[in-house]
């Protein structure tokens, strides 16, 4: 985490504090604050997920999707722009102008793309080493994508666990009210808990990842595509008439 994200982090947190310090002192229960709901579902949530796929896996899942902002058609018109832009460089500088504006994008698949043309790699070859590369890209995605799918099914279970305790320590307690109620609290919310952090948290993350998906699916498609336009020699012209319905 970087200097700056650490700061919000400490920043939110030490408001936090001072909102729930201030609202004890003047007498306001946190009557949807409790400790213990809060440690059996998150905890148990992201500790069973940790365990599955690893706590770098889960924090990059996160990452990925709370980071990932969809300009949609926009996207589209300016990857459709841009291999137009390098078809022009091909046609009046040649093939080996392309491996210095490979070395100059940050798309890892155009990379790859133009680099294959720079080194006259065969048509065949280009087609077979792009759609490797794209379904790598994808797979990553989507892997993310089930990783927080599977957190979204495990929290509402744990939501239930929590219940299942709370129950218990009511029955346990029938003849202490204190204990009763605090079982109470419990019972009831860890299920609110559960499906707070699975339809507002988890779920919303899972679909901003899938968004991500179908644009990386329509992206890899257009610069392959793109791609092997430019490897024939099309003018720009064709590329774009080729091209054009990716950004419609």
């Amino acid at each position: 985490m970087n200097d700056i994200n650490s700061s919000k982090v400490i920043f939110l947190t030490l408001i936090a504090l001072a909102a729930g310090t201030a609202l004890e002192l003047f007498g306001i229960k946190l009557y949807f604050i409790d400790m213990t709901s809060i440690v059996i579902v998150v905890g148990g949530t992201f500790g069973a997920g940790i365990f599955s796929y690893g706590i770098n896996d889960i924090r990059n899942a996160i990452s990925d999707a709370i980071s990932y902002k969809s300009n949609g058609k926009q996207d589209f018109e300016a990857q459709l722009l841009k291999l137009i832009k390098i078809s022009k460089v091909a046609k009046n500088q040649g093939p080996l102008s392309l491996e210095k504006l490979a070395k100059a994008t940050n798309d890892s698949l155009l990379r790859k793309g133009l680099q294959l043309i720079a080194d006259s790699t065969s048509s065949e070859k280009i087609r077979h080493t792009l759609e490797i590369e794209s379904r790598l890209g994808k797979s990553q995605i989507q892997e993310q994508i089930t990783i927080l799918s599977s957190l979204a099914a495990i929290a509402p279970a744990l939501g239930l666990i929590g219940t299942v305790i709370g129950l218990v320590q009511m029955l346990s307690g029938i003849t202490d009210s204190e204990t009763l109620g605090q079982g109470m609290s419990v019972a009831l919310l860890t299920t609110l808990y559960g499906a707070v952090l699975s339809y507002l948290v988890l779920q919303p993350l899972a679909i901003k990842l899938e968004k991500k998906l179908r644009d990386k699916e329509i992206l890899d498609e257009l610069t392959q595509e793109g791609i092997e336009a430019i490897e024939e020699g099309l003018s720009p012209q064709l590329i774009e008439e080729r091209l054009s319905p990716f950004a419609a």
